[in-house]
This record gives structure tokens, C-alpha cells and sequence, in this order.
């Protein structure tokens, strides 16, 4: 009898190891940044971290090897390495920009002018139900912040000293910058987490 319960044990565990493995697999695909190094991946991580139970890794540029000529991965590409990882869900993010940007407001034409400098994050996320091979959502991702501004008589210059931003602030800018977009890209993630957790109770 003893035999028989260590043999069903044996061929029992690997099905449920296999279904351990289950989970969201974050894909990351991020241009390069003339200010800095961009280290959203890692800020994400710190976010995801919090969440219990459901199996969540982040990759960068997971889907090189299909798209030689483009950084973006197509919605079968998706569906191919969700399926070969066991994964219910693909959570796909590309950041196509990241930039500091002038923006001009006239006040009154011709004589008072003000310059604005914004921090601006820009690209898309989606979705993709693995196990029903349908998209599930997609989302723009477009987040900015006023950084500085700078009020200008008659001048109207948007080369103004007065404009620019030293280079550690800059670093600051762009942290926080990622951290605002790490924060938006978790709340979608833990509605999924939370969503693969009801399933498994029931």
C-alpha cells in the first residue's frame, strides 16, 4: 500500500510543479534615453515584488530573436512565447520615447511669453490572454511633469539659460519619471495577479 502512495506522489508532483510555473511574464522593451540609464525594468520589479503567490518575471527585449528588424513583438510572437514559458499572460511594454520637451505659451503676443520644460514618457502596453489567444487590453502609456518655467518680456527665446536643467537634476527627473510609470504599469499588473489568485482558490 505503501508503494502504491509513494508512486502516485512521484507521478502527481510534476503536474503540479508544472502548474507552479504558471504566471505573467513581463516583456520590456525600452528605448534608449539621451539623459541617463534607464532602469524602469528594475524599478517595476520593486513594485511587482509585493505580490504573493502568482509567479511574475520581467524581461528585457525577450522577443529580439523573432523581430530582427523591429523591436516590437507581434501579437503571435506573443502568443508563441507565452505558450513555450506556461505562461497565462504576456504583459507586453514598449517605451518608444523618453525626453525632455520646450513647450511655449503666449501670454500676450508679441510681449510676454513663457517657456515650460516637461519630462515626457510615451509608448504602449498590452495584454495578451495566453490560454484564449486574444488580446485582453491595450493601453497608451503617456505620463509627463512640468519641470521648470521660465517667464520671458519681449525676449521670447527658448534657448533662455534660464531653461536648463543641470545634469543631476536631470538624473533626479528621470527617476522620477520611472517611478511614476513603474507605479501606473503595476496597478494593471496586480488586477491580473489578483484575478490568476481567484481562479486558483476556486
Amino acid at each position: 500500500m505503501k508503494i502504491i502512495v509513494v508512486l502516485l506522489m512521484i507521478l502527481t508532483c510534476p503536474i503540479f510543479a508544472v502548474g507552479d510555473n504558471r504566471g505573467i511574464t513581463i516583456n520590456m522593451n525600452i528605448k534608449q534615453c539621451s539623459w541617463g540609464d534607464i532602469n524602469l525594468s528594475n524599478r517595476l520589479d520593486m513594485y511587482i515584488s509585493t505580490i504573493d503567490h502568482i509567479p511574475i518575471q520581467t524581461n528585457e527585449k525577450v522577443f529580439n530573436s523573432f523581430n530582427n528588424s523591429c523591436n516590437t513583438a507581434t501579437f503571435r510572437d506573443l502568443l508563441t512565447f507565452g505558450k513555450e514559458n506556461g505562461d497565462d499572460f504576456i504583459v507586453d511594454v514598449v517605451i518608444d520615447r523618453i525626453d525632455l520637451e520646450k513647450r511655449k505659451v503666449s501670454v500676450f503676443p508679441r510681449l510676454i511669453t513663457r517657456y515650460r520644460v516637461y519630462a515626457v514618457i510615451s509608448g504602449t502596453m498590452r495584454i495578451v490572454d495566453v490560454d484564449n489567444e486574444r488580446l485582453l487590453k491595450m493601453k497608451n502609456i503617456e505620463l509627463e511633469f512640468k519641470t521648470k518655467d521660465r517667464w520671458q518680456v519681449v525676449d521670447d527665446n527658448p534657448d533662455d539659460p534660464g531653461l536648463h536643467i543641470s545634469a543631476d537634476r536631470k538624473l533626479v527627473i528621470m527617476r522620477e519619471l520611472e517611478d511614476r510609470t513603474a507605479e501606473e504599469l503595476y496597478q494593471e499588473i496586480i488586477q491580473l495577479a489578483r484575478g490568476l489568485e481567484t481562479q486558483s482558490e476556486g
